[in-house]
């Protein structure tokens, strides 16, 4: 469940939407069919209408479709069994067997997080902010952006990314996803500023482990000088001041 809710960026009825079939086609053709929710479909009260409502296409990876399908194979099916389910979609309630309600997925995903605890609040949707944030993200990495408005202007030349992104999430227009390129931006940076103190790290563990290996072979030869291990423990207090 958690796993869906990250690779797809959907929003919980969404999820809750998933069918069995959709699983064994994104195992051969790389995409998975997902309903596409407008805000008046949030409640999952959707009776019989499931075939009208629109369908968007979400690449996922062989791994997580191998995943989904094992997830079919050794917990739905038991369950759908012992429960005479007839109907297709993923989730089932343990106790009836009927289609996982869209709050059940939000009650599910508070029990997790209480249980690894974490205090704040959570809900199913971080995940879909999530989703969407590291798309943006990834796109400033990419094209090497100085700033924010180096970026803003970038989507701008390609409003093709910002079409992209609406087609995957279902969001009813491009604006509205205006809000996470500013949250993108300051993770890109936070990550970019990091990079070159990760690299010293790196470094310093290289020089480190080459010292390390250094005093073995002076071990074996006979006891490490003074001045030897001297200069081991400066380089390790060099680096808890990095």
């Amino acid at each position: 469940m958690l796993r869906c809710m990250e690779m797809l960026g959907a929003r919980r009825t969404e999820i809750s939407l998933l069918k069995v079939n959709d699983i064994y086609s994104a195992l051969n053709n790389g995409y998975l069919r997902v309903a596409t929710l407008k805000r008046r479909d949030k409640t999952g009260t959707l009776g019989s209408s499931f075939e009208k409502i629109p369908k968007r296409e979400i690449p996922i990876s062989r791994t997580d479709a191998k995943l989904l399908a094992d997830f079919v194979t050794y917990s739905r099916a038991p369950l759908a069994k012992k429960l005479n389910v007839t109907h297709d979609y993923l989730f089932l309630n343990e106790n009836t067997g009927e289609r996982l309600t869209p709050n059940t997925f939000t009650t599910e995903v508070r029990k997790i997080a209480k249980l690894a605890g974490v205090l704040e609040t959570v809900s199913p949707h971080l995940f879909r902010h999530r989703f969407i944030t590291k798309i943006f993200v990834a796109e400033i990495l990419k094209v090497k952006a100085d700033s924010l408005g180096d970026f803003n202007r970038a989507i701008l030349d390609t409003e093709s990314l910002k079409r992209k992104v609406q087609e995957l999430t279902g969001h009813r227009s491009p604006e509205s996803l205006d809000r996470y390129i500013h949250i993108a931006w300051d993770e890109a940076m936070g990550l970019t500023n990091a990079l070159p103190k990760i690299q010293t790290h790196i470094e310093i563990d290289s020089i480190r482990e080459q010292a390390v290996s250094l005093l073995a072979t002076l071990a074996n030869e006979g006891a490490p000088s003074r001045e030897t291990r001297a200069l081991l423990d400066l380089l390790t207090s060099f680096e808890a001041l990095l």
